[in-house]
């Protein structure tokens, strides 16, 4: 449902933005509404192609991403199952060290001469509350003494900050994962899924008391403020309609932005394991 709302709204703000301006070109409103709906749909098509390009390496089916959310709410509630899960699928291609929370592994057969440091951390990190830099920070420091090569860190949800500080430590390549980059990477490609797995229902919808409460959050309040008074700069223009036209098509513009902004993800190598 939110995924209609988002497209709704990205497409009537990329309609208002045509129409205010084609009205301002073309008097005749038949024509203006003509030229603003074909403007419409050809910046929405190029917007669709370039979100479905930017996201065909974190696409996952709808079935599949029910599957995995399945999974790692089973996690959460399970921790010991979850270890032993990655125990047995790590143990496919390499021989694993369980630790009391992770994994440590090297590769099998190797032909070639072994780095120094080639040691592997796998670390299921799954809790209910977002893993966050500090998290991450803290972890670094308990695993950094046995000197791995990588350190892959399996967990529900992760803070977006993260991705500012990842490549902050040396000698280590550390790769985070969220449930559903879990899934992808190690569950499906490695074709070895959790069994016995129980339905866990967790309320997750947000009801319109929660979403009225961020909408006054203290923290939009700048925000808010900042579009009152590039409004009432405008209204002294009153006369020349041009000013409005610009400053709706500024803050249209904006909005727009909001709607399609997404933080940027780290590229995850295909092979992890």
């Amino acid at each position: 449902m939110l995924k209609i709302i988002n497209i709704f709204l990205r497409i009537s703000i990329i309609f208002l933005i045509c129409f205010i301006w084609a009205r301002y070109f073309i008097k005749n409103l038949t024509l203006s509404l003509i030229y603003a709906s074909a403007l419409t749909l050809a910046i929405d098509l190029l917007i669709y192609m370039y979100l479905k390009t930017k996201n065909a390496k974190f696409k996952i089916k709808k079935d599949e991403e029910s599957l995995s959310e399945k999974i790692a709410y089973n996690f959460i509630f399970n921790p010991d199952k979850c270890l032993s899960y990655f125990y047995k699928l790590c143990s496919i291609k390499y021989s694993v060290k369980k630790q009391a929370n992770y994994l440590i592994f090297d590769k099998k057969n190797e032909d070639q001469i072994q780095k120094q440091n080639s040691l592997i951390i796998l670390y299921p990190y799954f809790s209910y509350n977002i893993f966050s830099s500090q998290d991450l920070i803290i972890l670094y420091n308990k695993l950094k003494k046995h000197n791995p090569s990588k350190i892959i860190i399996c967990c529900y949800k992760y803070n977006q900050e993260i991705n500012k500080i990842i490549n902050s430590f040396e000698e280590t390549d550390i790769i985070v994962l969220d449930y559903k980059q879990t899934f992808i990477k190690l569950i499906k490609k490695n074709n070895y899924f959790p069994e016995n797995l129980k339905e866990v229902k967790l309320n997750n919808k947000q009801n319109l008391k929660d979403f009225f409460k961020k909408a006054i959050n203290k923290s939009k309040a700048k925000n808010y403020l900042l579009c009152s008074f590039i409004l009432i700069i405008s209204s002294f223009f009153i006369r020349m309609n041009l000013y409005y036209i610009i400053f709706a098509t500024l803050l249209l513009i904006l909005s727009l932005v909001c709607l399609l902004y997404q933080p940027n993800k780290i590229i995850i190598d295909d092979e992890l394991l």
